[in-house]
């Protein structure tokens, strides 16, 4: 009895942690001119959002499953069926990014997005789990995220940030700082604009 309770428990230990090698990605080169509107969500792993050159959107997402062994045929399914549609709109200079046709291809799936952007670039951001990292655009900048970190710098127009549950860090803004966190500390450097934060 202890034999067979210790081999299944091995084979779901062994499942799991296959389920948790499950990765995937996807890259993507836009073409653009002049300013960028960047619209970009995730359910689960982050957004990196930073200046690159001046007539393109690089988009690189890193797809990796999380819990859930009993599901992983699932979830590399899903993974390989986002690597050939990746969620990228693009409309001239509209862009949208993590915009997938149903929730449930995300289930169980962290998708970290890092992207790199023309400095003239207006971004609206949002992760229900992950931190948003932004640095080196225009703006304006508008970044909301349910679980994890904000952290904006260099921008030279406005910046909205809330986090329902961590920690706020803005430097260098030009324009008005709106800062908004339920749990996690804020912090404010080097704004040339007004501040209101809570």
């Amino acid at each position: 009895m202890k034999t067979t309770l210790l081999t299944v428990a091995l084979a779901l230990g062994t499942a799991a942690t296959g389920a948790a090698q499950i990765e995937g990605s996807f890259d993507r080169s836009l073409t653009v001119s002049g300013p960028v509107d960047l619209d970009v969500v995730t359910d689960s792993g982050g957004i990196t959002v930073t200046p690159g050159s001046s007539g393109s959107v690089h988009v690189h997402a890193i797809l990796k499953a999380q819990h859930g062994w009993f599901d992983s045929g699932d979830v590399e399914r899903h993974i390989r069926e986002i690597e050939r549609n990746p969620p990228i709109e693009q409309n001239g200079n509209q862009i949208r990014i993590g915009y997938v046709h149903s929730r449930e291809l995300l289930k169980n799936i962290s998708m970290r997005l890092e992207i790199q952007t023309p400095s003239e670039t207006k971004l609206r951001a949002r992760a229900d789990s992950g931190g948003i990292r932004v640095e080196g655009i225009q703006g304006p900048a508008d970044c909301h995220t349910d679980s994890g970190g904000i952290d904006v710098r260099n921008v030279d127009s406005e910046v909205h940030a809330a986090a329902d549950s961590g920690g706020i860090h803005i430097e260098n803004v030009k324009g008005a700082t709106y800062a908004r966190v339920d749990s996690g500390g804020i912090e404010a450097n080097d704004i040339a604009g007004p501040i209101d934060a809570e």
